[in-house]
């Protein structure tokens, strides 16, 4: 699964390591996501802070034995907004990124519903969409721990420093494809290094 913060730093990075694994990243589709997800943040925010300043004059035009009707009624109007947004927001905070995967096609069949068939002249392949969200990074543990001691001996030749390390790490998935990493079988429950 791609980290949306690690896309929103470094996504020219991200589509170039991708590429080098032979998927494409349709950039400019996250980047339209991205920045629609900024503004319809702003816009929340802006909202909150029209809503909660517009509550403090209600309260203030209530105290005085003033009438705050058309106050009241322009702050559920910003909720009914905020509300709404609110609702765009988890939307597009939820969106699933998919990349491609790209088969061997069986020409003798049609491709499969979502799949884009492309002639390559030499051979067919299906360009099927592939969530990829369900899966580990790749050499990425779940837990890692790490310690280590040194102590420092006074010799009449010098100093002497002997060392000893330990790390410890937790169902490392070694997967390389959305397959491998779907099966898996390229999962090593633990990890054990003593130096």
């Amino acid at each position: 699964m791609l980290d949306p913060r690690l896309l929103r730093a470094d996504l020219d990075g991200v589509r170039a390591n991708l590429a080098r694994r032979g998927f494409v990243l349709d950039a400019p589709g996250f980047q339209s996501l991205e920045d629609r997800r900024k503004t319809v943040q702003v816009r929340v925010e802006e909202l909150r802070n029209e809503r909660n300043s517009s509550s403090r004059e209600i309260g203030k035009l209530k105290a005085a034995g003033q009438d705050a009707g058309a106050l009241l009624a322009a702050v559920k109007q910003l909720g009914d907004e905020q509300a709404d947004l609110e609702a765009q927001l988890e939307t597009l905070q939820g969106v699933k990124f998919i990349d491609n995967q790209i088969t061997i096609a069986d020409t003798s069949m049609p491709p499969a519903a979502g799949c884009d068939r492309a002639d390559l002249t030499f051979i067919q392949v299906d360009s099927c969409p592939n969530d990829r969200s369900d899966e580990n990074l790749p050499r990425l543990p779940e837990q890692t721990y790490y310690v280590a001691a040194e102590y420092t001996f006074d010799t009449p030749i010098g100093q002497v420093l002997p060392r000893v390390q330990y790390s410890y790490k937790s169902d490392v998935d070694y997967c390389f494809d959305s397959a491998s990493c779907r099966s898996g079988l390229w999962l090593e429950g633990d990890q054990r290094d003593l130096s």
